[in-house]
């Protein structure tokens, strides 16, 4: 889907709005830069495997809402999960770089944004990730995928009985989701 063609789904939000720049990218989505009247807006369009991947679109707005009342995260702005198209707020900063986690600060500050995300109320499904593994093994049918998905239901096992540690998590905190804001807070 090409980012007008995301745009016109969007109806009412999309008229008027102006595409400005491709921002990043990754196997599982695009996302662009774009302005309507005078603001600024994440455009975030997902790509085919997505839908393999089974992710929870409607499921990730309502943590992402949480996320920015807590200034976490973007705002949800807009958005048709069952099209894998969402717009955020934006905020002005950059993506870390993966040599960055090679600083002892750097570390600390995303240690501690973690913290700030793991103590809030939950909110939103709880992650199946037994479900998600044996699913995600099954696209993959090797053995050590399978390897895989029998470690972690050893781990399940040991954590499943404490029902006090379920916390919000985030279930992909590599550096291109992390974002240095220019006052060089850290969101995700």
């Amino acid at each position: 889907m090409t980012p007008k063609q995301a745009l016109a789904n969007l109806q009412n939000f999309g008229t008027g709005t102006v595409i400005l720049r491709r921002l990043n990218h990754s196997p599982v989505s695009q996302c662009y830069l774009i302005r309507k009247s005078s603001r600024h807006f994440v455009l975030r369009i997902d790509s085919p495997i997505a839908a393999a991947l089974n992710l929870d679109r409607q499921n990730e707005i309502e943590v992402l809402q949480a996320a920015s009342n807590e200034r976490l995260s973007p705002a949800p702005v807009a958005a048709l999960p069952e099209k894998g198209i969402l717009v955020t707020s934006y905020i002005p900063g950059r993506s870390l770089k993966p040599e960055e986690f090679r600083s002892t600060e750097r570390l600390h500050s995303v240690a501690a944004l973690l913290k700030r995300i793991h103590t809030m109320t939950p909110v939103g499904r709880p992650l199946a990730l037994r479900n998600r593994l044996d699913a995600y093994a099954a696209q993959t049918s090797s053995s050590r995928a399978a390897l895989l998905v029998s470690e972690v239901d050893a781990l399940l096992r040991r954590v499943s009985a404490d029902r006090s540690t379920y916390c919000l998590c985030p279930n992909d905190p590599s550096a291109a989701n992390l974002l240095l804001m220019d006052n060089r807070q850290l969101e995700l």
